[in-house]
């Protein structure tokens, strides 16, 4: 090889290193498409999570523009109806417009407190009956994912209110579900194949564990920034820790703006686009356009 050769050789690399390294930049560096928080309607807006404890202040953020809380995998008891009524005397004391306790919803219904200790706490097979009316216990670390059949159980008790016409969006768990919990997992899934269904909008929590480190967002996912009020979350947590309700990090006491991605736009599901901790599963058959509710889907 001559000395020309070599030289055009050497750029030709340099080119190609040079251009791959602006492409993977790009990449790392993209934010996707920014949607002010101000900007989204202040109707139209439910929030469904997983347990009565420590899930849904994670969405504080959007209680203020939520018209519906609604507890998606879990049954309520008297020790968390008792939480909720001093949350919402809380709110009203410290004068947060939040009607949270009269927007409340348990699709699950009423067990006690004492069969929602053996079966959900300690997993006690004395009280595996619970299985018929409502969800498979997991643990935070429970690797087992739910079925399709534990899916459509829950496809069934929120489908009525994902249809309604008067719900735009929905605030949920992300994919990955915060943690790993099978709970929010399930949720997420449920409530995405659900808005496929009904051509609604899905925004998911924007961060990596839990922990509110946000997530870069790549090209092709709207999200938002949302503000989180420091002295309500104690407030709200402290409500929680009394009625010994609080199962997650003691210190940390998120702040400032957080991400929140629409993962479902519209009625399309974006999952698969290529997300740090995203599970890349897709929605495809969520079942024909039904504008009124009323069909259940079940395996088997």
């Amino acid at each position: 090889m001559n000395l020309i050769n070599i030289k055009n050789t050497s750029f030709r690399k340099l080119t190609l290193v040079f251009f791959t390294s602006i492409i993977f930049l790009a990449y790392a560096n993209s934010q996707g498409t920014f949607v002010d928080f101000s900007t989204i309607p202040t109707t139209g807006t439910i929030l469904i999570y997983s347990h009565q404890d420590d899930d849904v202040i994670w969405m504080l953020p959007w209680w203020n523009i939520t018209d519906k809380f609604i507890e998606g995998a879990m049954p309520t008891d008297e020790v968390y109806d008792g939480m909720l009524v001093d949350q919402q005397a809380f709110l009203d004391y410290q004068g947060y417009n939040i009607p949270y306790l009269s927007n409340w919803f348990a699709p699950w219904g009423s067990i006690t407190h004492y069969e929602y200790d053996r079966y959900y706490g300690a997993q006690d097979p004395a009280f595996s009956y619970l299985v018929l009316d409502h969800l498979e216990t997991r643990n935070w670390s429970d690797p087992e994912p739910l079925s399709t059949t534990e899916i459509n159980k829950m496809k069934a008790k929120l489908e009525q209110f994902i249809a309604s016409p008067d719900v735009d969006r929905i605030i949920t768990h992300n994919n990955w579900g915060e943690y790993g919990h099978r709970h929010h997992m399930g949720v997420n899934k449920a409530v995405r194949e659900l808005a496929v269904k009904y051509r609604k909008d899905v925004w998911m929590l924007g961060c990596d564990n839990g922990s509110f480190q946000d997530i870069t967002v790549p090209d092709g996912l709207t999200y938002t920034l949302a503000n989180y009020d420091a002295t309500l979350f104690a407030g709200l947590r402290n409500v929680y820790v009394n009625h010994e309700v609080w199962t997650w990090d003691y210190e940390l006491t998120p702040s400032g703006d957080h991400k929140y991605i629409k993962i479902v736009e519209e009625g399309t599901d974006r999952s698969d686009i290529q997300l740090t901790y995203l599970d890349p599963e897709v929605v495809t058959t969520p079942g024909a356009y039904q504008a009124v509710p009323g069909s259940y889907i079940f395996d088997g």
